[in-house]
């Protein structure tokens, strides 16, 4: 019996080494874990298992990126190993801008629908897919590296 329990818990300490050295993840082992929910502005959003919240170090690229415009914006970036997604918020309906207003200048791409929610995609220059939508008064940018991963962050 205490040899059992020697060899599991070498393997152990032989599985948390290889992690520490090789940046795998024991999730990979025990499972992703659990998909949670956020809410930014009002607008609830899945974030699925094995991501992790980098909201800190894209504040300034989402600052920086809607400098010159008058939206009140909110955002949330994750990452789940070298995948990372921006979530942004912008509220335009408190500052008397109208839907059609919004629609027309940042609903004019592609019309796409995702998980039941109508917007438009694009692909900007850096290769990012970007989608778009609004609700309630709001624009909801979410950019990753691909519709799919987008897809799993759209709640309807």
């Amino acid at each position: 019996m205490n040899k059992k329990i020697l060899t599991i818990f070498t393997l152990l300490i032989v599985i948390t080494s290889i992690s520490a050295v090789s940046a795998f993840d024991l999730g990979d082992l025990f499972g992703p874990g659990e998909n949670q929910t956020t809410t930014i502005d009002g607008i609830d959003f899945n974030i699925p298992a094995g991501y992790e919240n980098h909201t800190d170090e894209i504040k300034d690229n989402v600052s920086e990126m809607f400098k010159d415009e008058i939206y009140n914006v909110t955002g949330e970036g994750y990452a789940k190993g070298s995948t990372g997604v921006m979530i942004a918020v912008l509220n335009y309906a408190d500052i008397g801008i109208s839907d059609e207003d919004i629609a027309a200048q940042f609903l004019s791409d592609t019309p796409t629908t995702i998980n039941g929610v109508n917007g438009s995609s694009l692909t900007d220059e850096t290769g990012a897919y970007i989608f778009n939508y609004q609700k309630d008064g709001k624009l909801v940018v979410i950019s990753s590296d691909s519709e799919k991963t987008v897809s799993e962050f759209v709640i309807a």
